[in-house]
């Protein structure tokens, strides 16, 4: 809907390991327990279970947003400091072992400074991203 109503759509797809899965599949390959081989096969096709350690979106959110709005985290303990009653979460922990590469919450930082430009490739240079002309600049306020 927000797509529809040309407002920008901001996508966290955080890295999600799954220690205890690489741990099942070790353990199962080292022994010959064909039934828990088979169930654990069954179990992986009934249920998405998968490690997504780099943070990669998944193809079907490729095809409906811009690839600029793309976050592989949030990027929370940059913020910690000026935010001291954060509470620590499993997500702190996760960003902890792996920060993010490209987090959020300095993009927005970056917006409150600066609208984002986007990508015309049939201009080939950057240009004005309309998504975010609903937004009032931080820079530009006078009062």
């Amino acid at each position: 809907m927000a797509r529809q109503q040309h407002k920008p759509v901001l996508f966290v797809s955080p890295r999600t390991p799954i220690p205890a899965l690489q741990k099942l599949e070790d353990h199962l390959d080292s022994h010959s327990d064909e039934e828990g081989k088979r169930i654990l096969k069954e179990l992986l096709l009934q249920q998405p279970i998968r490690p997504n350690t780099n943070g990669a979106p998944s193809i079907w959110y490729m095809g409906i947003l811009d690839g600029d709005y793309f976050f592989d985290g949030f990027g929370f303990d940059h913020y910690r400091r000026r935010y001291p009653a954060w509470r620590w979460s499993q997500l702190d922990e996760l960003e902890r072992r792996s920060p993010p590469e490209r987090p959020l919450l300095r993009y927005l930082d970056k917006v409150d400074i600066e609208i984002p430009k986007r990508y015309d490739h049939r201009l080939r240079r950057y240009v004005v991203n309309d998504d975010w002309l609903i937004f009032e600049r931080k820079a530009n306020k006078t009062s």
